[in-house]
Formats: C-alpha cells, sequence, structure tokens
C-alpha cells in the first residue's frame, strides 16, 4: 500500500475494527482518511481477502436441533443445568414475539391507512375526489381496528366517517351539517319600512355613518320617509343608496327635501339595480311629482354631486326639464339616467367637472366591492360567494 506524503496525510488508521469489543467487523476494513491539497478528503477502503463463513444451517442440522427441542419440551428438567441452552431458548422467543408485535403493528398501520384514505377530505386532498364536497347519500361506515382519540372532543372512537377521519361520529356529523349547510339568500336583505324605523333610530345616535347603501330592499314610502327623517342627524353622511325598494311619490319627496338641506351628501342612488327581478324587489316609480321634487333637488345646487334615476320613467320632456336645472348647478358631475343625455346637459356637467376635477369618489377597492352584486342563479347563491381580485 502506497502512502501519501507527511503534507496531505490527515489520518490513518491502520488498526482493526471491533463491533461491541468482541469479534472483528465483517469485512475487516482498513481506512485511510487524506485531505489532497487541504480542498476535500478522500477515503480508501481496502477489503481484506478473507471472508466471513456462511452462517447458513444446513437441513440436517435443522432436524438434528428440532429433536432435541422436542425432548426437551417433553422434559424440561434434562436442561435445568444447562444455562446457555435456557438463555439461547429464551432469546429465541423473545425476538418471536417481537415479530409478531412487528407484523400486527404493520398490519394495523396498513388497515388504518386504507380506511383514512377512502374518507372524503383525504381524497380531496390527494386529488383522487376532484368534487369539492364528497357526496353522502350513501356513505359506507368504516371500522378502525383500534380506537383513536378525537381531535375535537378527545372522546376514543372505532367508527369513521366517510369524510372526517380525525372526528368521532358526534363531532364528525355536526362538522358536516355546517359543511353543507345551504341558506336560500334569493330576495336579498328583505328590510320593510318596520326596519328602516329600527336602522333610523340606531343610526340618530351616532353622527358619524358616512355610507348607508339600502339597495335592492322593500322599505317603499313609508321607509323611505324613515331614511329622510334621519339625515339630519346624521351630517357626516356622504352616500345613500336606495335603488330599487318600490319608492314612490311621497318618498321621493321626502328624501330630495331632505337631501337638499343636507351639507355633505355628494352621491344619490334612487334607480334601478340590476339584480331587481332576480331578489323579487321592485323598481322605484317616483311619479310626475316626485320627479318634480327630483328637479328642485337638481337646481337648488346641493351638495349633491352624483345622482343615479337608472330605470325611471323619465320623457324627453323631463329631461329638457333637467336641462333647465342644471344651468343652476355648478356641483353635479355625473347624472345617470335612461337612454342618451341632451347635449345641454352633457356640457353642463363637463364645465362642473373642469372646475371641480376633485369629485369626492369612495376608493377603487369600494368601487369593486359595490360593482359585484347578488348573482341571478339560484344555486350560485345558496352555495355561496367567490371573491376574486380585480
Amino acid at each position: 500500500m502506497q502512502v501519501l506524503p507527511a503534507p496531505f496525510l490527515l489520518k490513518l488508521d491502520m488498526s482493526r475494527r471491533w463491533s461491541n469489543g468482541k469479534t472483528p467487523c465483517a469485512n475487516g476494513e482498513t481506512e485511510v482518511r487524506t485531505l489532497c491539497g487541504g480542498l476535500f478528503s478522500e477515503k480508501i477502503v481496502m477489503q481484506q481477502e478473507n471472508q466471513t463463513e456462511s452462517t447458513a444451517i444446513s437441513q440436517a442440522e435443522m432436524d438434528a436441533c428440532l429433536e432435541v427441542l422436542q425432548r426437551v419440551s417433553e422434559d424440561p428438567t434434562v436442561v435445568d443445568d444447562h444455562e446457555r441452552f435456557k438463555g439461547l431458548v429464551a432469546k429465541i422467543h423473545r425476538l418471536g414475539k417481537r415479530g409478531q408485535r412487528d407484523r400486527k403493528r404493520k398490519a394495523l398501520q396498513a388497515a388504518t391507512r386504507t380506511a383514512v384514505e377512502s374518507t372524503g377530505i383525504v381524497r380531496q386532498q390527494n386529488g383522487t375526489d376532484r368534487q369539492r364536497i364528497a357526496s353522502a347519500d350513501n356513505p359506507v361506515a368504516t371500522k378502525l381496528l383500534k380506537a383513536r382519540p378525537c381531535y375535537v372532543c378527545k372522546s376514543p372512537y372505532s367508527e369513521l366517517h366517510h369524510f372526517y377521519h380525525l372526528l368521532c361520529p358526534e363531532c364528525a356529523s355536526f362538522n358536516w351539517n355546517k359543511r353543507t349547510q345551504r341558506s336560500d339568500l334569493c330576495g336579498g336583505n328583505n328590510l320593510g319600512a318596520a326596519d328602516a324605523v329600527s336602522i333610523a333610530k340606531s343610526l340618530a345616535k351616532s353622527g358619524t355613518i358616512e355610507s348607508l347603501m339600502l339597495g335592492v330592499n322593500f322599505l317603499g314610502d313609508a321607509g323611505a320617509i324613515s331614511i329622510a327623517d334621519l339625515l339630519p342627524h346624521c351630517p357626516a353622511l356622504r352616500e345613500l343608496g336606495l335603488a330599487s325598494n318600490g319608492i314612490a311619490t311621497s318618498g321621493t319627496a321626502a328624501l330630495c327635501s331632505a337631501i337638499r338641506r343636507h351639507p355633505k351628501l355628494v352621491y344619490f342612488d334612487l334607480g334601478f339595480a340590476p339584480s331587481t327581478k332576480v331578489l323579487g324587489a321592485v323598481g322605484n316609480v317616483p311619479g310626475n311629482d316626485g320627479f318634480q321634487s327630483i328637479l328642485k333637488l337638481v337646481s337648488a345646487n346641493s351638495s349633491l354631486r352624483r345622482l343615479n334615476l337608472r330605470g325611471i320613467c323619465i320623457t324627453d320632456h323631463d329631461k329638457e326639464q333637467l336641462g333647465v336645472a342644471m344651468q343652476s348647478n355648478t356641483h353635479l358631475v355625473s347624472l345617470i339616467v335612461e337612454g342618451r343625455l341632451p347635449q345641454a346637459i352633457s356640457d353642463r356637467l363637463i364645465q362642473n367637472l373642469d372646475q371641480s376635477p376633485q369629485c369626492n369618489d369612495a376608493p377603487e377597492e369600494v368601487r369593486l366591492i359595490r360593482s359585484v352584486y347578488r348573482t341571478a342563479t339560484k344555486r350560485a347563491c345558496t352555495v355561496g360567494f367567490n371573491t376574486k381580485e380585480s
């Protein structure tokens, strides 16, 4: 064997390897650890020529051993003085019991793994079940070979739920019912005139509210009058949404009268919401007298900057009257009606916008939220809402 020069020699080990201090290692290896150039180390292993003898037992030796064990089992007293024999038998017995326990443990683990992998939540995690919620039409009860504690209540259980594998049957059933629970959202909030009275009483105690959006409900004239009575108690209010609430002449008149005197309101929605028909609501119908109240609101040159009258029946003559009312208005920069606006109104809106470019619009994220209205399909309503980044 060639020995490397001293500058490159890190460790030279020529000693025999001993396992548990009694017998040499099976390979009897000799190692030379070197560090070449100070950059890396290399391990040289040389096998000795002497190989360990085979430990296989021949059939004759096995038959003789079995014959001796049979005689000892019939009369154990014959080995009372043979301590080594009794020690070897005890060792074999311990190894046999250990192997038996290992086999039982592995069988239990395999059976538990199979049962757990059959549950719905694990199939979803593994990608084998593409459905969002596993079907429970014909749930198959699975028994565990060994009871385990519930993740929630810590009670032992052995019956596995068809969807949850870490919960006892009681906790699993409760969670499953909550997971599959459905609520029919068709019909909106179903706020009526009595609810408007309650809202007005609650908000009258706090004058800090800045936005009140009650679109697509059933307030009617009575509810609109309650909201109109609330406005003087909410001086910080900037946005009021009452689209599709079945508001007629008296409600429109009360609202327009209150808005004319409001110091900060910049947005008023009395139009028609896209989800009106789906949610069973009714559009607003101000009528001729109600439209006259709207004309007074526009000509009063209040703080209002955006007015939504979409879906309200407005004739060409009414639009001409709007144009006359707009001549004295210097704040309104957005007016939404059915059909095209007369050129005079459009020019006036642009002029107002040029004079005051700060329109006090809602933040972009708020506008995005308001642009998503309740869906038209009943199934999507009952399943829930999915939000996406725009």
